[in-house]
Protein backbone atom coordinates (compact mmCIF):
# COMPACT_ATOMS: atom_id res chain seq x y z
CA UNK A 1 0.00 0.00 0.00
CA UNK A 2 1.17 3.32 -0.84
CA UNK A 3 1.34 6.37 1.18
CA UNK A 4 -1.95 8.14 1.73
CA UNK A 5 -2.12 11.93 1.83
CA UNK A 6 -4.42 14.28 2.63
CA UNK A 7 -4.36 17.85 2.90
CA UNK A 8 -5.62 20.16 5.49
CA UNK A 9 -6.25 23.59 3.68
CA UNK A 10 -7.77 24.89 6.59
CA UNK A 11 -5.04 24.32 8.70
CA UNK A 12 -2.85 27.19 9.72
CA UNK A 13 0.34 24.75 10.47
CA UNK A 14 -0.15 21.69 8.29
CA UNK A 15 0.32 21.79 4.61
CA UNK A 16 -0.60 18.04 4.05
CA UNK A 17 0.35 14.76 6.28
CA UNK A 18 0.50 11.34 5.00
CA UNK A 19 0.63 7.97 6.35
CA UNK A 20 2.28 4.85 5.19
CA UNK A 21 0.82 1.55 6.77
CA UNK A 22 3.01 -1.19 5.43
CA UNK A 23 6.15 1.12 6.97
CA UNK A 24 3.69 2.91 10.19
CA UNK A 25 5.20 5.98 9.19
CA UNK A 26 3.39 9.37 9.24
CA UNK A 27 4.59 12.14 7.11
CA UNK A 28 3.93 15.58 8.48
CA UNK A 29 4.60 18.66 6.05
CA UNK A 30 4.30 22.32 7.49
CA UNK A 31 3.11 25.42 5.90
CA UNK A 32 6.57 26.64 6.57
CA UNK A 33 8.00 24.26 4.03
CA UNK A 34 9.41 21.64 7.02
CA UNK A 35 8.70 17.94 7.01
CA UNK A 36 8.93 15.54 9.67
CA UNK A 37 8.29 11.81 9.44
CA UNK A 38 6.66 10.06 13.04
CA UNK A 39 7.69 6.34 13.25
CA UNK A 40 6.03 3.71 14.48
CA UNK A 41 2.39 5.10 13.96
CA UNK A 42 -0.47 3.10 14.27
CA UNK A 43 -3.13 3.22 11.89
CA UNK A 44 -5.67 3.78 14.34
CA UNK A 45 -3.89 7.09 14.92
CA UNK A 46 -3.80 7.93 11.53
CA UNK A 47 -7.51 7.09 11.33
CA UNK A 48 -8.31 9.58 14.19
CA UNK A 49 -6.39 12.03 12.73
CA UNK A 50 -8.34 12.10 9.20
CA UNK A 51 -11.89 12.16 11.98
CA UNK A 52 -10.50 14.87 13.54
CA UNK A 53 -10.28 16.94 9.85
CA UNK A 54 -13.66 15.48 8.71
CA UNK A 55 -15.09 16.75 11.75
CA UNK A 56 -13.66 20.63 11.54
CA UNK A 57 -10.94 19.58 14.28
CA UNK A 58 -7.29 21.39 14.44
CA UNK A 59 -5.05 19.01 12.76
CA UNK A 60 -2.17 21.22 14.09
CA UNK A 61 -3.27 20.76 17.86
CA UNK A 62 -3.66 17.08 16.97
CA UNK A 63 -0.44 16.74 15.76
CA UNK A 64 1.03 18.71 19.16
CA UNK A 65 -0.77 16.72 21.26
CA UNK A 66 -1.56 12.97 20.30
CA UNK A 67 1.72 12.79 18.17
CA UNK A 68 4.61 14.66 19.03
CA UNK A 69 4.96 13.60 22.04
CA UNK A 70 4.57 9.67 21.97
CA UNK A 71 6.52 8.81 18.80
CA UNK A 72 10.09 8.98 17.54
CA UNK A 73 10.68 11.74 14.36
CA UNK A 74 13.37 12.79 11.97
CA UNK A 75 13.32 16.07 10.10
CA UNK A 76 13.44 15.67 6.15
CA UNK A 77 16.49 17.47 4.18
CA UNK A 78 15.36 20.35 2.68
Amino acid sequence: MAMVWRATPQSSSIRIAGYDARRRVLTVIYVDGDAYNYFEVPRSVWENYETEIDNGGSAGEFVNYLVKPYYRFEKQAR
